[in-house]
């Protein structure tokens, strides 16, 4: 493996460590962070604890680099990586400063993105990325309690309800989702035809799942 291939494993470790960053400054500008989804909580809680051991690893292999086996080894997993926690950075851009219609927005964002990009589901994927990257010799330096918690933050975060209905992801033609915010519904992701109900009291059209808008979901 080149030169130039080792330092770009080196930067792809570095650009997840900067991304990383950046999500956990975006949960710090938000005002109340106890309204936030148990999902998104998640992600303020958890990541930290994958960032310390990139920074260890990128440390580690500024001073000293890895043999070819051992880059080889692991460049997938931190390509993979790095791509997840980009994306879970747009998303969270998209939603911390909307938390009024949170909802709304993440949903049409998961209509767009597909399943298996629900926070909670990256935010454990990248988890688990960092969790193998601990078992090579390049991320021995991270300590067994850093270890430890990484172990624990993937158990935790596998406990999370997920941020958007069970069937969500079932749709299909004629299958509507409507989502109520305080004044009524205010949108619906499917491929039927919008409604709109601005009053009080149940509304039903077609085969449409109907979800309460809540402050927070414990």
């Amino acid at each position: 493996m080149s030169g130039a291939e080792a330092g770009l494993i080196i930067g792809l470790i570095a650009d997840s460590i900067a991304i990383s960053g950046m999500i956990i400054d975006l949960y710090r500008t938000v005002k109340n962070p106890d309204e936030l989804p148990q999902a998104f909580r998640a992600v303020a809680q958890k990541l930290p604890v994958a960032k310390d051991i990139l920074e260890i690893a990128h440390k580690e292999m500024e001073g000293q680099t890895p043999d070819d086996n051992s880059l080889a080894a692991i460049k997938p997993t931190v390509e993979a990586c790095t791509a997840r926690i980009s994306r879970l950075e747009s998303i969270v851009q998209e939603i911390l400063p909307k938390l009024d219609t949170w909802r709304l927005v993440y949903y049409t964002l998961m209509r767009k993105l597909g399943k298996g990009n629900e926070v909670e589901v990256l935010l454990k994927a990248i988890l688990q990325d960092v969790q193998i990257l601990s078992e090579h010799q390049v991320f021995k330096a991270a300590t067994k309690d850093q270890v430890e918690k990484l172990t624990k933050a993937v158990e935790d975060i596998a406990k999370v309800p997920s941020s958007v209905p069970k069937t969500f992801f079932e749709g299909s033609s004629g299958n509507t989702t409507n989502v109520y915010s305080n004044d009524g519904i205010v949108g619906d992701y499917g491929q039927q035809t919008n409604n709109r109900n601005t009053g009080s009291g149940d509304f039903f059209t077609g085969a449409v799942t109907l979800h309460k808008e809540k402050r927070r979901d414990d």
